[in-house]
């Protein structure tokens, strides 16, 4: 799922890629969680 222009993530293994640094971001379970959320209500709009 694209967040913004250059973060992507990944839920699987719950990252976001930063493409314009070249570097992934771990989420702990909490902000991984929240992201899953905020998805799930992006696509009911």
């Amino acid at each position: 799922m694209k967040l913004k222009d250059n973060l992507i993530y990944r839920e699987d293994d719950a990252v976001i890629f930063d493409t314009e640094k070249g570097i992934l971001i771990e989420l702990n379970e909490s902000a991984n969680e929240i992201i899953k959320r905020l998805n799930k209500t992006e696509k009911k709009l």
